[in-house]
C-alpha cells in the first residue's frame, strides 16, 4: 500500500511545484506582499512567505505521502466494512 501512496504524492507534489513555478503565480505572490504599505510589514510577509516555502519543500512531500497513506487505509478499512458487514448478518443465528 505504500508504494501507491508514494506514487500519489510524487504526482501530486510534483503537479503542486509545477503549479507554484508559474510565471502568474509568482507575480501574485510577490503582489500579496506588497499589499502592505509600511516597509517593515512588507518585509516581515516576504520573509514569512520564504519560511513558508523552505518548511514545504522540506516537509510537503513527507506530509502528502502521509495524507495518502490515511486514505488510502481508510478506503481499504470501509472496503472490510462493506464486505464483512453483510456476511456477519447473513451469518447471524435465527430463532
Amino acid at each position: 500500500m505504500s508504494p501507491l501512496a508514494n506514487g500519489l504524492a510524487r504526482k501530486v507534489w510534483w503537479m503542486l511545484l509545477w503549479f507554484i513555478r508559474r510565471p502568474w503565480v509568482r507575480r501574485l505572490q510577490r503582489a500579496s506582499t506588497d499589499w502592505h504599505r509600511d516597509p517593515a510589514k512588507r518585509e516581515r510577509a516576504r520573509r514569512a512567505l520564504v519560511r513558508q516555502e523552505k518548511f514545504a519543500r522540506k516537509y510537503g512531500s513527507r506530509i502528502l505521502h502521509g495524507a495518502f497513506l490515511i486514505a488510502l487505509y481508510l478506503i481499504l478499512l470501509q472496503l472490510v466494512y462493506a464486505v464483512l458487514a453483510p456476511l456477519a448478518s447473513s451469518l447471524r443465528p435465527t430463532s
